[in-house]
């Protein structure tokens, strides 16, 4: 019994350490495939430039809105509408556990350039941008529906999904958070403004 013991163990040794190569061989591939990703393209990022290729894929859409990939489409659909409500269910828990978000914890400088940036700034060069490409290009689409629903869209605050990415990653939840919660604040007058400016300048 134990020579046969010991005429085993070479053989089980070797198969531990083929099975722990196989082990670390899978981290290693993945993380020199990581290397070659730029560090901009995360999974949100990525999952976006698939789906609009995707989009102006004819055949393709209609294999997910109408074809036999329905149910998927359906299952995404009801995700993607269910994401908001538990966004905000995360920033409550943000705002409940720490109270009352402070601008000292971003810093007033960097909140103001946040904030001045996102509601004024960026809608201003957007609007003038769409302007000015509606009246030099003629196929630029000029249906007033269409126009106030891309002005709107950046006039909006900073969307409550990066909280989330935040909170899985444990970074810098509580400063995104601060910067939102002003954010809001801020566009209810800005975004008022905006609104005007666009419906008696813009369509």
């Amino acid at each position: 019994q134990t020579s046969a013991a010991t005429a085993e163990s070479p053989a089980a040794s070797v198969a531990g350490r083929a099975e722990g190569t196989e082990g670390t061989e899978a981290p290693g591939r993945l993380s020199k495939l990581k290397a070659w990703i730029p560090s901009w393209l995360n999974r949100p990022m990525g999952t976006a430039m698939v789906t609009a290729i995707l989009g102006f894929i004819p055949g393709i859409k209609a294999l997910f809105v109408s074809g036999p990939l329905r149910p998927v489409f359906g299952a995404m659909n009801s995700l993607g509408t269910a994401g908001p409500s538990i966004v905000l269910l995360s920033v409550g828990a943000l705002f409940t556990a720490d109270g009352l978000p402070r601008p000292s914890l971003v810093g007033y400088a960097p909140l103001c350039a946040l904030v001045v940036g996102r509601l004024i700034i960026l809608p201003a060069c957007c609007i003038a941008l769409w302007m000015t490409l509606r009246h030099h290009l003629s196929f630029f689409p000029s249906d007033p529906a269409f126009m106030l629903v891309m002005c709107l869209e950046c006039c909006t605050p900073t969307a409550y999904q990066l909280v989330t990415v935040c909170i899985l990653q444990g970074i810098r939840s509580q400063e995104l958070t601060t910067g939102l919660f002003y954010q809001n604040l801020t566009a209810i007058v800005v975004m008022t403004a905006w609104t005007t400016f666009i419906v008696y300048y813009v369509i």
